[in-house]
């Protein structure tokens, strides 16, 4: 640029409005950024918090549900080896197992997600089997001795009780097997009916 002491009165008063326009213009740019910005931050403000919160904790809440389940298995298999009258080897119908886990669902878990904690619902689990055990030996001491019938076992389901039925559908048996471990230990499978939704 020239020395502006060289430049004419007309050249002054043309570069004093061209540089008030520019003035202007970048007041109006600045006014309108502002106002822009004012906009945006609205429309953050107005993105409901609480939508966020509750996804994130839909999310959480899916996540500890998917950790207890996981949990819930591994502290199973750490309680089947710790206590090998449960492990499929030593139980090989299930049967000990099922009679354990049906007593699982008197024990609120809804808050459990650590294996420590469900681990400690199958020994109590277990200490009741062993209370409803004793119990049912105390209380009637024929119950082991099985009942003696010159008749073999019927496999005709409509001769099972509707309980027997229901037991042999949630435990996942034959009929044939029922009847053959009903004849071969009926005091377990008196205590099992007991057990029976």
């Amino acid at each position: 640029m020239s020395d502006p002491s060289q430049f004419t009165e007309e050249q002054k008063a043309q570069r004093i409005t061209e540089l008030e326009g520019l003035l202007a213009k970048s007041e109006g740019d600045k006014v309108g950024l502002v106002d822009e910005l004012k906009e945006l931050r609205k429309k953050r403000e107005s993105v409901p918090v609480d939508d966020v919160d509750s996804k994130v904790r839909t999310i959480l809440a899916e996540k500890e549900k998917q950790d207890a389940t996981k949990n819930k298995d591994k502290a199973l298999e750490l309680f089947q080896e710790k206590n090998k009258e449960f492990h499929p080897d030593n139980d090989a119908t299930g049967v000990k197992l099922g009679l354990l886990l049906s007593q699982v669902p008197s024990f609120n878990t809804s808050g459990f997600v650590s294996v420590e904690d469900f681990f400690k619902v199958y020994q109590k689990a277990k200490k009741l089997l062993e209370n409803d055990k004793r119990e049912a030996e105390g209380a009637n001491p024929d119950a082991a001795e099985p009942i003696s019938s010159n008749e073999p076992p019927s496999t005709d389901p409509n001769r099972l009780t509707p309980k027997e039925q229901r037991l042999i559908q949630s435990i996942g048996w034959t009929p044939e097997r029922y009847l053959k471990n009903k004849s071969k230990d009926p005091a377990f499978v008196e205590q099992m009916l007991k057990q029976a939704p």
